[in-house]
């Protein structure tokens, strides 16, 4: 892996541990994940500094007449709720959520040790990592640019401290799911290092069975070897289970979060395609209420935000169902 990729990686650690997303440290060498005093107290004290943003929910517009507003409302809405629900599950699901990483830990090191990963597919990991890093990171520095207009007009404030506030709590919420994508596409990587190795023993049993119709093989050895492949693909059927499971852990870990998200994605195509509307009917209002800074960066945020949308969904669909836990003897008795 690339320096600048780990460099990536440890950025967005610390951002998660100064935000307080993470009530827990991770050893970025080994992988460790433990718990120290330090970052408990702090994650706490920052937990509870969080909560000071649920009283600017009254301050919302709720009522305005245009609704690319109101959606921008229920946009800021959503966000609170997920980083909401974020910080209790750091203390209530804190232990799980702990175990549940140290788990996926283990699997991928006993994955590894015994299926190392094709270097294509460490490469493929790695690229999508960096371009994961690099759009979410340029639709978070363009939401903050253009959020300042899209706040003050949906708060009615222009405080030099309450608008940074609103503005720096809205972008923590793509830390938060940052993370429900890293840990999902550990998972698919190991998932796809599964595939190759169950080609593999594909295309080694039709060679067997190749040299067993030309009688290049003995009896006991290719008896041997069958039993050897369906050894190894039980084991594999075993592996992708566990990573199933895990998976589901996962996602339950993330499940409130995952649905505010959802929404969100929804919520924006909508507001897209009423400013659009808008803009083309009635352009005037729209070039009352945003600059004409805002108006020309907006497209250039709309195709980050896409990129990365694309990217984050790309992943989650990539996610197979099991297969089964324990195969039959079919290998064996061929």
């Amino acid at each position: 892996m690339r320096r600048s990729t780990k460099w990536m990686i440890t950025v967005h650690y610390y951002m998660a541990l100064i935000t307080g997303i993470l009530s827990f440290c991770i050893d970025q060498t080994t992988g460790e994940v433990y718990a120290t005093a330090i970052v408990t107290v702090y994650s706490a004290l920052t937990s509870i500094a969080v909560f000071g943003v649920v009283p600017l929910l009254y301050y919302v517009d709720y009522n305005s007449p245009y609704l690319h507003v109101q959606i921008s409302g229920l946009l800021f809405v959503l966000r609170v709720i997920g980083l909401m629900v974020t910080v209790i599950c750091n203390w209530t699901k804190r232990e799980e959520f702990m175990a549940t990483l140290r788990d996926l830990m283990k699997a991928r090191d006993y994955f590894l040790k015994i299926w190392p990963l094709s270097e294509k597919l460490e490469q493929k990991y790695e690229n999508t990592l960096r371009r994961k890093y690099f759009w979410s990171f340029a639709t978070t520095a363009s939401m903050l640019l253009l959020s300042r207009e899209f706040f003050k007009l949906q708060f009615k404030l222009d405080s030099n401290y309450t608008l940074p506030a609103i503005m720096f709590m809205g972008s923590v919420f793509n830390v938060i799911i940052m993370n429900y994508f890293l840990c999902m596409l550990h998972l698919n990587t190991l998932l796809m290092g599964l595939n190759e190795e169950v080609k593999k023993i594909l295309k080694m049993s039709c060679d067997l069975w190749q040299l067993q119709r030309s009688k290049q093989i003995r009896p006991g050895a290719f008896i041997t070897q069958c039993c050897k492949l369906s050894d190894d693909l039980d084991e594999l059927a075993a592996t992708q289970y566990r990573l199933h499971l895990l998976g589901n852990r996962v996602y339950k870990l993330y499940d409130l979060q995952s649905a505010c998200f959802t929404l969100m994605i929804h919520l924006n195509n909508v507001s897209v395609y009423y400013m659009m509307y808008v803009s083309f009917y009635s352009g005037q209002v729209i070039d009352e209420q945003y600059s004409p800074w805002s108006l020309m960066s907006m497209p250039l945020f709309l195709t980050f935000y896409y990129i990365d949308l694309s990217l984050f969904t790309l992943n989650m669909l990539a996610y197979p169902e099991p297969c089964t836990y324990t195969l039959d003897g079919r290998l064996e008795e061929s």
